[in-house]
């Protein structure tokens, strides 16, 4: 990875196999099939989520150091296409898991443009190994604003983040024996259009080592 001078920003030689897919950090969508240098802040990197990925982590605990067979899920979801994920939890200690013994989640997405649903399926296998019952904080990642989220007919409370395109949803004390299924859907479409594309550029102008008299032209040149 390299510095650039006049923007004060860190770049890296990027290739994206075909597909579509979401930047972590950003939320935007790009094609694949392409070379670029993909220019991000210090503190990112350049990481991109494969349109349906799904990521399943444990969620920060403030103080915690314990790891596995966590009560709660933080899954990051990212849109455009279908997907899946099994995860798989042993006991954490023996080797049982060489003979199977675990406990088996999986996590599907099923995408259409305007409508989608995140399905967390009833665990299998060994359920004494994982928590009767989960949190789980759902985030979406490439979505467009006014997305609405909802369990059946109950409508769920969103988190809407611009800087990401992403949502984040709450979801409480979910049986791990039983699963739950999390419905999207949005006139127009759900994919993000990067169509706030002007708004970053300029935000990456103001912050570079320009003259203000060349920040000012490309500001109200466009």
């Amino acid at each position: 990875r390299r510095a650039d001078c006049e923007s004060g920003l860190g770049y890296s030689d990027v290739w994206l196999p075909e597909g579509l897919w979401i930047d972590w950090f950003g939320g935007y969508v790009y094609k694949g099939d392409v070379k670029f240098e993909c220019y991000r802040k210090l503190e990112q990197m350049p990481i991109f989520l494969k349109a349906g990925g799904i990521v399943p982590m444990q969620q920060h605990t403030p103080q915690g150091n314990s790891l596995g067979n966590s009560d709660a899920l933080e899954v990051v979801i990212a849109a455009g296409a279908d997907g899946s994920f099994t995860m798989f939890e042993d006991d954490g200690q023996s080797e049982a898991y060489k003979s199977g013994d675990g406990a088996f989640t999986e996590f599907k997405f099923s995408w259409q443009e305007s409508n989608a649903q995140f399905n967390i399926c009833a665990a299998s296998g060994n359920l004494s190994l994982i928590p009767d019952n989960r949190e789980y904080k759902l985030i979406f990642k490439g979505f467009r604003k006014d997305c609405e989220f909802r369990i059946g007919d109950t409508a769920l409370q969103s988190e809407y983040d611009e800087k990401s395109n992403s949502y984040t949803v709450y979801i409480g004390a979910v049986a791990t024996a039983e699963g739950i299924i999390v419905t999207v859907c949005r006139e127009g479409g759900l994919l993000h259009d990067n169509s706030d594309f002007l708004k970053r550029c300029f935000d990456i102008v103001i912050h570079s080592q320009a003259t203000q008299a060349i920040k000012n032209k490309l500001y109200y040149d466009y």
